[in-house]
């Protein structure tokens, strides 16, 4: 293949008092396997290059990162292919944006989206200005995509690819996913500075010094009904071997100083003997002394045991999140499509406080359909958690995410173009069409007050603790790491406002 230069974007993000800064994974796999397949690779990292810049845009909003001038800027004139991450649904109207301003100086190069949001709405994205959407796992996809505009050949058989021709959208379906992740090449880390995320330090998860995500698998056969990875990866699992996973800890490690690790598997301990493998390969090199890792989008607990924790604990392990969801089996079997043993996770809690590993729980309450026992089982539940030594409970509000079965069902009468702009909404920051909102306001607000009271009366020490990382600003759970945003934003230590 004749030599190729493709940019690809990372954009900024539309601020809001419950949206963190995480560095972009996915972006720089794509970086890695172009670089790795010969391709020349330009990244824009908006985000990260101008993460302490507070930009005005319209209607009172203001966005973090480079402004829209200055990411067309930064593409240079000698590109041939312009890629845009669109990960973030909330994120729509910036990446609208961006391809419009890109349009605008580019009018001929191709314009390529990808990620969650175009995947789920290619249509959109194409009917606004890109030429290519590239659906669900991008890697392959994107670099055949590259290959066949380069060479002049035929695209419109690629798996997961949707394009415009002759003023109609055509799209091929994703069906092919990588198999072997072994063959993967490692993130392309030295294309983004990580030095200002490290400045940063408001991850997904709770960070303290030099980190990074990372990933040992992709995907999750579960079938929730709320959860977005059904739509992305198709209820596809796929993982890496142990080696390899750790061969990228050790790089991180040797070459960026890294100590602090975010696994951000939607599913790493589906395969417990998988996970137990990876904490053997972390001690057999020696590093289980001089790193740390997290797992801050939850785990499954079964299989989970002592001597396993006890495992996890001495090759790193520092904070697990678990997602029983609701204390209601109703809710979870017939709404959520969920099926999880929420009383091992009370004994899985129990044992992690007795250890040392922190532990956090996602609950979700506030939909429409959740009665009035729903949740005082979810009440009680919470208080169980408390007693066990739960270190902090994430309540959200049940959100509607794109196409997934539980929006289909139970959002289908409100306009999507508002749930896309919401949906990043959290406690006390609800958008106005949600159903019931006051409703569910009240209940996020009596679960979080009801648990932290019951933690302050059967584990007063954790509590002190939470207060003291608080004032500190330290960070060992995700409430820590946001109430030091909060207090930031309260104190209105921000970056200067540029128009």
């Amino acid at each position: 293949m004749e030599k190729t230069h493709v940019t690809l974007i990372n954009p900024g993000f539309i601020e809001k008092p419950t949206v963190g800064v995480t560095i972009p994974l996915g972006v720089i796999y794509l970086a890695g396997y172009l670089r790795g397949n010969g391709v020349d690779v330009d990244l824009v990292d908006a985000q990260g290059e101008g993460i302490f810049q507070r930009n005005k845009w319209h209607d009172n909003t203001f966005y973090i990162g480079l402004t829209f001038d200055e990411i067309v800027k930064r593409i240079s004139p000698k590109t041939d292919y312009i890629t845009i991450s669109t990960n973030f649904s909330p994120q729509q109207r910036i990446h609208l944006e961006l391809i419009k301003r890109i349009r605008v100086k580019y009018t001929n190069k191709p314009i390529i989206v990808g990620g969650n949001d175009a995947t789920a709405h290619f249509d959109l994205y194409l009917k606004n200005g890109a030429d290519f959407a590239v659906l669900g796992e991008g890697e392959n996809t994107l670099y055949e995509l590259v290959k066949c505009l380069r060479n002049n050949e035929d695209f419109t058989k690629l798996d997961g690819l949707a394009w415009v021709e002759n003023n109609e959208i055509k799209s091929n379906k994703k069906t092919k996913f990588i198999q072997d992740l072994d063959t993967v090449p490692f993130p392309a880390r030295d294309l983004i500075p990580l030095e200002n995320y490290w400045k940063k330090l408001y991850s997904h998860g709770p960070v303290t010094t030099k980190y990074t995500p990372v990933t040992f698998s992709r995907g999750c056969p579960l079938s929730c009904s709320y959860c977005s990875s059904i739509v992305f990866w198709q209820r596809t699992w796929r993982h890496r071997s142990p080696k390899n996973f750790v061969d990228e800890l050790e790089e991180c490690y040797n070459n960026y100083g890294i100590t602090e690790f975010e696994i951000m598997d939607d599913n790493f301990t589906l395969n417990m003997s998988l996970a137990v493998d990876v904490c053997k390969e972390i001690m057999a090199r020696g590093l289980g002394s001089k790193i740390k890792w997290s797992t801050p989008n939850g785990v499954r607990p079964e299989k989970m045991n002592e001597e396993n924790l006890k495992l996890f604990k001495e090759a790193g392990c520092k904070y697990l999140i678990f997602a029983p969801e609701s204390g209601s089996q109703r809710l979870l079997k017939e709404v959520y499509n969920k099926f999880i043993d929420t009383d091992l996770i009370l004994k899985i809690v129990e044992i992690c406080h007795k250890i040392g590993i922190r532990t956090g729980c996602f609950i979700i309450t506030g939909l429409y359909v959740e009665t009035d026992e729903d949740y005082n089982l979810t009440k009680q539940y919470v208080k169980k958690l408390a007693k066990a030594g739960l270190d902090e409970v994430c309540v959200f509000p049940m959100l509607p995410y794109p196409n997934t079965p539980l929006t289909k069902k139970y959002f289908a009468d409100i306009d999507p173009v508002l749930m896309e702009q919401d949906s990043g909404a959290n406690m006390n920051d609800l958008p106005s069409w949600y159903p019931e909102k006051e409703k569910a306001n009240k209940k996020i607000a009596t679960l979080y007050k009801m648990f932290y009271l019951y933690k302050s009366l059967y584990h007063p020490a954790s509590q002190l603790r939470m207060f003291r990382n608080i004032l500190i600003s330290k960070q060992e759970t995700k409430t820590e790491r946001s109430a030091k945003a909060l207090l930031f934003r309260f104190l209105k230590i921000t970056p200067k406002a540029t128009t």
